[in-house]
Protein backbone atom coordinates (compact mmCIF):
# COMPACT_ATOMS: atom_id res chain seq x y z
CA UNK A 1 0.00 0.00 0.00
CA UNK A 2 1.32 3.34 -0.92
CA UNK A 3 1.53 6.32 1.49
CA UNK A 4 0.19 9.47 1.07
CA UNK A 5 3.46 10.71 -0.22
CA UNK A 6 3.89 8.63 -3.17
CA UNK A 7 0.08 8.85 -3.70
CA UNK A 8 1.07 12.50 -4.84
CA UNK A 9 2.44 13.35 -7.79
CA UNK A 10 6.30 14.67 -7.41
CA UNK A 11 5.73 18.13 -9.01
CA UNK A 12 2.71 18.82 -6.83
CA UNK A 13 4.56 17.91 -3.38
CA UNK A 14 5.94 21.46 -2.21
CA UNK A 15 2.79 23.03 -3.21
CA UNK A 16 0.56 20.73 -1.10
CA UNK A 17 2.81 21.00 2.02
CA UNK A 18 3.00 24.75 1.24
CA UNK A 19 -0.92 24.85 1.81
CA UNK A 20 -1.68 22.43 4.52
CA UNK A 21 1.40 24.40 6.41
CA UNK A 22 -0.66 27.49 5.66
CA UNK A 23 -4.10 25.68 6.70
CA UNK A 24 -2.30 24.73 9.22
CA UNK A 25 -0.78 27.92 11.08
CA UNK A 26 -3.55 30.32 10.38
CA UNK A 27 -6.19 27.28 11.39
CA UNK A 28 -4.76 27.59 15.20
CA UNK A 29 -3.71 31.23 14.92
CA UNK A 30 -7.46 32.37 13.85
CA UNK A 31 -9.12 29.56 15.47
CA UNK A 32 -7.18 30.19 18.81
CA UNK A 33 -8.50 33.81 18.95
CA UNK A 34 -12.19 32.93 17.83
CA UNK A 35 -12.04 30.48 20.81
CA UNK A 36 -10.69 32.73 22.94
CA UNK A 37 -12.92 35.65 22.16
CA UNK A 38 -16.16 33.12 22.21
CA UNK A 39 -15.20 31.81 25.65
CA UNK A 40 -14.73 35.35 27.06
CA UNK A 41 -18.33 35.80 25.69
CA UNK A 42 -19.76 33.27 27.80
CA UNK A 43 -18.11 33.97 31.14
CA UNK A 44 -18.72 37.95 30.15
CA UNK A 45 -15.79 39.89 29.52
CA UNK A 46 -16.56 40.78 26.43
CA UNK A 47 -15.32 44.40 25.74
CA UNK A 48 -18.71 45.38 24.16
CA UNK A 49 -21.59 47.37 25.92
CA UNK A 50 -24.02 44.69 24.47
CA UNK A 51 -23.47 41.26 26.07
CA UNK A 52 -23.13 38.52 23.42
CA UNK A 53 -26.17 36.04 24.76
CA UNK A 54 -24.57 32.27 25.68
CA UNK A 55 -26.14 30.60 23.16
CA UNK A 56 -24.28 33.08 20.16
CA UNK A 57 -20.66 33.15 22.62
CA UNK A 58 -20.88 29.13 22.84
CA UNK A 59 -21.10 28.90 18.98
CA UNK A 60 -18.59 31.10 18.19
CA UNK A 61 -16.46 29.16 20.96
CA UNK A 62 -17.34 25.93 18.87
CA UNK A 63 -16.67 27.68 15.56
CA UNK A 64 -13.19 28.37 17.15
CA UNK A 65 -12.71 24.49 18.79
CA UNK A 66 -13.52 23.60 14.97
CA UNK A 67 -10.97 25.83 13.26
CA UNK A 68 -8.40 24.70 15.75
CA UNK A 69 -8.87 21.22 14.59
CA UNK A 70 -8.98 22.10 11.14
CA UNK A 71 -5.39 23.47 11.99
CA UNK A 72 -4.24 20.35 13.12
CA UNK A 73 -5.40 18.49 10.71
CA UNK A 74 -3.44 20.84 8.29
CA UNK A 75 -0.16 20.17 10.61
CA UNK A 76 -0.79 16.53 10.80
CA UNK A 77 -1.21 16.36 6.64
CA UNK A 78 1.78 18.58 6.24
CA UNK A 79 4.33 16.28 8.23
CA UNK A 80 2.39 13.04 6.05
CA UNK A 81 3.34 14.73 2.55
CA UNK A 82 6.40 16.74 3.41
CA UNK A 83 8.42 14.00 5.39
Amino acid sequence: MATVREQIPRPLRAPTSLGLLGVGILGLAIGYAVSMFGLMSLIGLEPYSDPIPTVEAGKILLIGIVMIAAGYGGFKGFFRVAY
